[in-house]
């Protein structure tokens, strides 16, 4: 699908840890006008030079502003992407303050789990608050959840469309719930892979073996519906009877998750070698940086 013509917009994005970087550096190298603003505890040059970055994976070179404050980045922006940390009062101040300056801004949340009408509590107008969920590294995959409130105008919600489509990505409309999409199929995933783990059936590195090069192979190809309708839909209702009964039903977050955990260096070389392989799977060397959420 050819990308959507999009006239240069102001954007303001709050937030420029990697994932805001990333997210700005998009619209910043298809042209439009970028100003950033991030935490007292990052400098302007530092802000910025982490946009520039992310620039240069694209192969691009762009102008990137910077305000001192939330009301200076986003005054008179036509959209407000925050970025912020998953913390809703935060969020929902900052996005308060946006819309208190460029109140005709369509304000898109990069959330990857928080409800959008918590975070447009403090709001004014909530029709043009949406959820736009990134996967990290954004510049590695193109898809995102376009996310509509229940307040959500659906004009805002096709505008956003159209925007993401000219980025070159692959919006998808979903509903304001919990986790969204993306997140609900990770942590079902994770649950059982815990219990399998943990229950003496495969040890973690191997299972790790089997999505990386079982379903999650499969998966890059052909999603699970699809595969059903390939494999037979008679035969996966036979596996769904028997396996069903006998999944994981967790309430809880088993401890045995918190021992997960590597150190700092072992962290990094992971993350690098990741970002490696989606910059093959891409089409070129684009790495990433660190999660700013469990579902980045």
């Amino acid at each position: 699908m050819a990308a959507t013509e999009v006239p240069r917009l102001r954007v303001a994005v709050l937030g420029v840890g990697r994932m805001g970087a990333g997210i700005a550096a998009e619209y910043a190298a298809a042209g439009h006008a970028v100003t950033v603003t991030t935490s007292a505890g990052t400098s302007a040059g530092d802000a910025v030079e982490r946009v520039r970055i992310q620039l240069a994976q694209l192969g691009a070179t762009a102008e990137v502003g910077w305000g001192r404050s939330t009301p200076e980045a986003a005054a008179g922006a036509d959209l407000v992407v925050e970025s912020l940390p998953e913390l809703v009062e935060l969020k929902a101040a900052e996005l308060a303050a946006a819309q208190a300056v460029a109140p005709g801004a369509i304000l898109a949340s990069n959330t990857s789990s928080l409800s959008l009408a918590a975070i447009g509590a403090s709001l004014g107008d909530r029709s043009r608050l949406l959820g736009a969920h990134y996967l990290n590294p954004p510049l590695a995959f193109p898809v995102v959840e376009l996310v509509s409130g229940t307040a959500t105008d659906p004009a805002a919600l096709e505008r956003m469309g159209q925007i993401l489509r000219s980025l070159g990505k692959l919006p998808v409309v979903v509903r304001d719930v919990p986790g969204f999409v993306l997140n609900r199929l990770q942590m079902a995933l994770l649950r059982e892979a815990v219990d399998l783990v943990d229950g003496g059936v495969v040890a973690a590195a191997d299972l790790d073996l089997l999505i990386r090069d079982g379903l999650g192979r499969r998966w890059s190809a052909i999603g699970p519906f699809a595969t059903v309708a390939i494999g037979g839909p008679a035969v996966f209702r036979r596996v769904a009877e028997e396996l069903y009964p006998v999944l994981s039903r967790r309430h809880d977050p088993p401890e045995s998750l918190d021992r997960l955990g590597l150190d700092e260096s072992a962290v990094a070389e992971l993350r690098a070698s990741r970002d490696r392989a989606l910059g093959r799977a891409s089409g070129g060397d684009r790495p990433g940086g660190r999660d700013a959420a469990a579902g980045g």
